[in-house]
């Protein structure tokens, strides 16, 4: 009788048998094709169906072939000539096969061992040809630059792909597939075509200080792959050791030599870091005021809060003082450079203290909020020519939506969407499926789009909530939506030990419903799909 992973994937291929033969006639063979590595118990424990146990996303379209592709180890490899110039991709293969790779590269080396073809499709015709054989079933464009064509017959494994992207995961693919021990291969022959539904898919973590490099290395290297995972937003805040003032330098915290190692290192695993300070509000916490307040107690727009901020939920600087702006720009400077970032995440959720101070009062609070968006913007874009994100919230309205007045504004700031450029990437959270009793169809996200917007839908710990937050973005066809992101709240060692199955940190239930979330969410970001896709709270780390 069939496991339950080979049983989920007799159900979801018809499902996809469906959508791929209206859009691709001539490869829906492959769909019936690959129903028959599930069709019994004996096999459901190899090749493609011994992965779905594991934790891994699972490929969209595999074909069955005859026979094994069996080597004892120490296969020869051969490399495309521009993949060798991105060798980061194939780091992970290399190391984990010990393999060897002929003179010159060349394809023709003279060898009785098992082969592996690696290449890009501009690297020569065999890639070319396997490109153009499976192509019709891969999108064009951006997110075509992840997809991959492995094709696995008993004498060879050829690897293709149009970018390096595709390789890093056409490699964690072939790595997952293998039944022997590495540096030995033991692979069914298969034909497995692969992408991504969204181009975007990230998760947001915070860092508190040095002690916590170990876990972002295992986020990065391990679960993040694992879940085809490509963007990370780093919560920094103000913990780094700032050199720009002197108040502001966090001694316990990141330096310039660790973040450029997290980003190397990033690099090596198809994945962008993306830093962040949350600028505006959350300026304090409980009873705790962050230290640019603390440092700068005349940037605060309370000044008459008592210390210990009871009455309050967080404070907010001043968005009409330019003495903040010049800090605070130091500051987004200091990590765009220490990560060589290509965006940086500003925050501004969740403000509800505007209009205060001797310097705001008076004025309309989203006059204040796009003042502070906009200069933020023209330091960010303008000046450092970087991309910039930020939480949504307070850009709708929280009547008009439904969402209330957390995940939108009832405070007046939302007229402020018309007043602010429109080339910011909006991180669109909601964390419900159900608002004032009714099924929600996420307004927010088509409202930002006909705005100009990108839009990043973010979900958090409510695995139903994803699911239709995903699938409201999915049916978005647009450019402007550009994937899922993944918000955690946890800490970082829940959030990365929950992912290696630790019993003790899935025991708290908070901890088990954000890791399922996350690993729902990845799957369907990737997979363009929701129904049966597990929930599982571990997740098998990418083989290393």
């Amino acid at each position: 009788m069939p496991s339950y992973h080979a049983l989920k994937w007799r159900l979801l291929l018809p499902q996809r048998l469906k959508v791929i033969t209206m859009k691709f006639p001539k490869v829906a063979l492959l769909y019936l094709l690959g129903l028959s590595i599930l069709s019994t118990g004996a096999q459901a424990q190899t090749g493609l169906a011994a992965k779905a146990s594991g934790g891994f996303v699972m490929p969209r379209i595999v074909e069955d072939g005859t026979g094994q592709f069996s080597s004892p180890g120490g296969q020869v490899v051969s490399l495309g000539r521009r993949l060798r110039e991105n060798a980061s991709s194939l780091s992970r293969l290399l190391k984990w096969l010990n393999a060897s790779i002929p003179p010159n590269n060349s394809v023709q080396a003279a060898t009785t061992k098992p082969h592996v073809y690696i290449g890009l499709s501009a690297d020569g015709e065999r890639y070319r040809a396997l490109m153009r054989h499976f192509g019709a079933m891969i999108p064009r464009g951006t997110l075509g630059d992840e997809a991959y064509v492995l094709h696995i017959t008993p004498a060879s494994v050829e690897l293709a792909a149009r970018k390096p992207a595709g390789i890093f995961y056409g490699v964690l693919e072939l790595m997952s597939l293998n039944s022997a021990a590495a540096p030995a291969l033991d692979l069914h022959a298969a034909t497995v075509v692969d992408w991504p539904a969204m181009r975007w898919r990230g998760v947001h973590v915070g860092v508190g200080s040095r002690a916590d490099i170990p876990l972002l290395d295992d986020l990065i290297s391990k679960y993040m792959p694992a879940l085809h995972l490509n963007q990370l937003i780093l919560e920094v805040d103000y913990h780094f050791q700032y050199k720009s003032h002197a108040k502001m330098d966090d001694p316990s915290g990141l330096t310039v030599a660790d973040c450029q190692r997290l980003t190397s290192l990033a690099a090596d695993n198809n994945v962008r870091i993306i830093p962040m300070i949350d600028c505006l509000g959350h300026q304090s916490w409980a009873a705790h005021t962050n230290r640019l307040l603390r440092e700068y107690p005349q940037f605060d727009e309370s000044p008459n809060v008592p210390a210990d901020n009871s009455g309050i939920y967080c404070r907010s600087w001043c968005p009409s003082d330019p003495a903040v702006y010049r800090v605070v720009d130091d500051l987004i400077g200091e990590l765009i450079d220490a990560f060589h970032a290509t965006a940086f995440n500003v925050g501004m959720d969740e403000v509800f203290i505007l209009g205060e101070c001797p310097r705001c009062k008076g004025t309309a609070n989203d006059v204040l909020f796009a003042r502070a968006v906009n200069h933020l913007h023209d330091y960010i874009v303008k000046q450092r020519h970087v991309q910039m994100m930020m939480w949504g919230d307070r850009l709708l309205d929280g009547n008009k939506t439904g969402y209330g007045s957390w995940e939108a504004s009832t405070n007046g700031t939302a007229p402020a969407i018309n007043m602010i450029p429109h080339d910011i990437v909006m991180c669109d959270w909601h964390y419900q499926s159900f608002y004032n009793g009714k099924k929600s169809d996420f307004p927010s996200v088509d409202y930002f789009i006909k705005k100009g917007f990108r839009v990043w839908p973010t979900g958090w710990n409510e695995p139903d909530a994803v699911e239709s937050l995903e699938a409201v973005s999915l049916q978005a066809h647009s450019p402007n939506m550009v994937g899922y992101l993944a918000s955690t709240w946890i800490g970082l060692a829940s959030v990365v030990n929950g992912l290696a199955g630790d019993a003790t940190a899935l025991a708290d239930k908070g901890t088990a419903s954000v890791v399922s979330a996350i690993n729902l969410g990845a799957r369907i970001a990737w997979e363009g799909h929701s129904a049966l896709v597990a929930a599982a709270p571990s997740v098998a780390p990418a083989a290393q």
